[in-house]
């Protein structure tokens, strides 16, 4: 419950705040709580960076005297793991190509739907590449169909854009995808040292650690921030 904006937990002072895969600010509101309160540990492991807001990201003085600033596309690279590519079929990674050539129709076109708004619907739709004809044409029309833009984009339009791309261009995009991937994983580094340091400056004696759990092909979110005001939970 909440009393004038700070929250009251009605929680015994030996015990724990645990949270797996606690969203956005959720994390930084857990650090919070733990600070303010008579919680002796904090077990924390947190996801979705791309819904920080200026309160969740930067939390400590340090990292905001460096003006290490963090744009929407930066905290969602920082949701992904670069193990993952490693186990993903070929023909997933070929659909990042796909994509990428499927948005100049949309940009040459100008539908009605702002561009902004189909990237998004495009990365929520539940498309199998496995599920689709094979090839560029085939991934196309089952994306348009499921946006419901056939008045808008003809199987003309598409087959102009096939001509202009080759087959093996996919594999170029790709590879810029995964350079991406790898910048991901220092920015996530980034979001959870400060929320490390920031507990260190306000308990300077309390007990900090960042600690891998387990794989991260089991999950990418597989980094703990352990606290303890009185000696090391591990």
């Amino acid at each position: 419950r909440r009393v004038h904006g700070e929250c009251i937990l009605p929680i015994r002072c030996n015990g724990i705040l645990a949270g797996l895969h606690t969203c956005g600010d959720l994390a930084a509101s857990s650090v919070k709580i733990f600070l303010r309160s008579c919680i002796n540990g904090l077990a924390n492991v947190g996801c979705c960076y791309n819904k920080l807001s200026n309160e969740g990201y930067p939390m400590s003085q340090y990292v905001s005297d460096l003006n290490l600033q963090l744009d929407e596309k930066s905290k969602e690279l920082a949701c992904h793991a670069s193990e993952e590519w490693c186990t993903r079929p070929v023909d997933h990674l070929r659909w990042h190509g796909y994509r990428a050539a499927l948005e100049q129709i949309f940009i040459r076109t100008s539908p009605t739907t702002k561009l902004c708004d189909i990237k998004s619907k495009i990365g929520r739709l539940s498309i199998k590449y496995h599920q689709t004809p094979p090839g560029f044409v085939g991934y196309c029309k089952a994306v348009i169909r499921k946006l419901g833009l056939e008045n808008e984009i003809t199987e003309h339009m598409i087959e102009d854009i096939s001509r202009e791309y080759d087959e093996k261009d996919w594999k170029y995009v790709a590879g810029i995808c995964a350079l991406r991937q790898l910048i991901g994983s220092v920015i996530e580094s980034l979001i959870l040292l400060d929320r490390a340091i920031y507990i260190i400056e306000q308990n300077p004696e309390c007990h900090v650690q960042l600690l891998p759990i387990f794989q991260p092909e089991l999950s990418p979110r597989n980094i703990i921030l352990l606290a303890s005001k009185t000696k090391p939970l591990l």
